[in-house]
C-alpha cells in the first residue's frame, strides 16, 4: 500500500482524498482505515519516497499490479 500511495503521488495530481478513495476500491478497506496505516507508515514512506523509483522501477518490483496512469491524469514533472 505504501508505494502505491508513493505512485499516486509521485506521479499524478490527485488530492489526498481521491487517493484514499482509489486505495479503498484497491485495498478494500475504508479510506479511514487507509489513512490511520498510512500515518502508521509515515517513516516507511519517506524511505520509499527518497529511492524516488520510477513507474519502470515499480514495475519492476511489483511486476502483478498495474502500475500505469489513465490518459485523462496528468504526469507530474520529475526534476
Amino acid at each position: 500500500m505504501i508505494y502505491r500511495y508513493y505512485f499516486f503521488t509521485a506521479f499524478t495530481e490527485f488530492k489526498f482524498e481521491s487517493i484514499l478513495e482509489r486505495l479503498s476500491d484497491e485495498f478494500f478497506i475504508s479510506p479511514i482505515t487507509i489513512s490511520g496505516i498510512l500515518t502508521d507508515s509515515f517513516d516507511q514512506f519517506q524511505k520509499v519516497k527518497e529511492e524516488g523509483l520510477t513507474i519502470q522501477q515499480l514495475e519492476k518490483k511489483f511486476p502483478k499490479i498495474r502500475w500505469s496512469i489513465p490518459a485523462t491524469v496528468k504526469l507530474q514533472k520529475r526534476l
